[in-house]
């Protein structure tokens, strides 16, 4: 029933593009193909099945880039500059996403259901001690202090500009994630041991992140990653309610919040807010995951496959281009200097990361890897009572993070990523833990 009712949405969606606009009939038809494993996707996970990283990068790939691009393509006008492209250019990049989003379904489908990880202890759970959790706001004050208080009150362009070097976004990275774990082990621990000690550290936790965390200064999906860590690690919802409650905010957040996000992010002196839904949804470049591939596509059709240079950039962000002068660009940047943009600061979805790199060959092996990993973490079953901290900040982290790394570019988010589970493994590892049983108070 699940993929017959993923079948009849993805139909709605064909239909709705087609009202919308008549070109590329056929590279929509194909767009609303790739649809279905995600819908599929959705639909079996906040029916009861597996756990929240595959439900948010699937809500991801439908709501905010295949059916907005399919939008874009029935009128053949994309959200950077009004761009028109070619049918071929169109039905080859809608193609790459349904050769990804299949081979990711499959995969997922089969692997789902044959992992199988237990990760409860049932004589407790750990939670950090209040030391280490003021041992993380430390680290995290210092790093303010080294990078400059004043920064993180900046709106998100004018911080970017002050930030120049790899070196200064490791510290402000540094700052921003110490503090979003600090608040998510605050709010873990407080599920545990409700008492004054805790609430005034939980309180604390929450008005510095208010800062640290300045919704305004960041990208509003970092922002949004960040929020999904500190409710797994705090709330202790029913996994289906929890999963629904995640879904419907998420949907109705990419037409609501974030634009009006935006607007405030912008700070555009004496302007009032204003909001059309239809040409917010169709026309904004918060959704130029199609537009994005097709450049991808354009690029590596002028230029070559590049070999790997691009994810092996992405993993080794840290390493200055002093260093590595070879070191590539983000691919949104790549794709939108050879279009000959002037704004170059674009997303990179994961299928045109992998095509960039390897080719359809890579799109294909890339996906049944991601299906795998989906799979893997989805078995983690962190919600009940006897959950630790270091499973919910795992797992919060990869539900949370999913859709920034789908959208990309990689080696534009890799960074905090990767700064975000490298301090999760070391204050784990090193920082003082408290056992708490079943029967404390909850």
């Amino acid at each position: 029933m699940s993929f017959i009712a993923s079948m009849i949405l993805s139909l709605l969606f064909f239909i709705a593009a087609i009202l919308f606009g008549n070109e590329n009939v056929p590279s929509n038809l194909i767009l609303a193909s790739a649809t279905i494993p995600f819908n599929y996707l959705i639909i079996r996970n906040i029916s009861g099945n597996s756990g929240i990283t595959s439900l948010m990068v699937s809500i991801y790939f439908v709501y905010a880039f295949i059916f907005p691009g399919m939008l874009h393509a029935s009128k053949d006008i994309f959200p950077f500059y009004y761009m028109s492209y070619v049918s071929q250019d169109i039905m080859k990049s809608s193609a790459i996403v349904m050769l990804f989003s299949y081979a990711v379904m499959f995969v997922y489908i089969y692997r789902q259901k044959s992992v199988n990880i237990d990760i409860s202890d049932n004589a407790g759970v750990y939670c950090f001690s209040i030391i280490s959790i003021i041992t993380m706001l430390f680290i995290s004050i210092t790093c303010m202090i080294i990078a400059g208080p004043d920064k993180f009150l900046l709106r998100r362009a004018d911080l970017e500009a002050s930030v120049s070097t790899i070196q200064g976004y490791m510290i402000v990275d540094s700052c921003r994630t110490s503090a979003i774990i600090a608040l998510g082990a605050a709010a873990h621990r407080y599920r545990y041991f409700k008492n004054m000690g805790g609430v005034i550290l939980l309180a604390f936790c929450l008005a510095y992140n208010m800062l640290a965390n300045n919704p305004l200064s960041m990208a509003r999906f970092t922002f949004f990653g960040f929020a999904v860590v500190v409710v797994v690690c705090g709330i202790k919802f029913r996994e289906l309610i929890f999963k629904r409650i995640l879904s419907v905010f998420m949907i109705v957040g990419f037409i609501t919040l974030f634009p009006y996000l935006s607007f405030l992010q912008r700070g555009e002196k004496g302007g009032s807010y204003s909001f059309d839904l239809l040409e917010y949804y169709s026309q904004t470049g918060d959704f130029d995951g199609l537009q994005s591939t097709i450049d991808v596509v354009k690029y590596v059709d002028g230029t070559g496959l590049t070999w790997g240079l691009h994810m092996l950039s992405a993993l080794l962000v840290f390493i200055p281009r002093t260093i590595w002068t070879g070191k590539a660009w983000p691919t949104g940047v790549v794709a939108g200097q050879y279009a000959g943009f002037p704004f170059t600061n674009l997303s990179s979805p994961i299928p045109s990361e992998l095509f960039i790199d390897f080719g359809w060959f890579g799109v294909l092996i890339g996906a049944l890897l991601i299906g795998r990993f989906l799979a893997y973490i989805d078995n983690y079953k962190p919600y009940g009572q006897s959950s630790s901290i270091r499973e919910l900040l795992y797992v919060g982290g990869s539900a949370g993070f999913g859709i920034i790394l789908a959208r990309g570019a990689l080696q534009a988010v890799s960074g905090f990523v990767l700064t975000f589970y490298s301090l999760c493994y070391l204050y784990t590892a090193i920082l003082p833990k408290v056992k708490a049983t079943l029967n404390s108070p909850l």
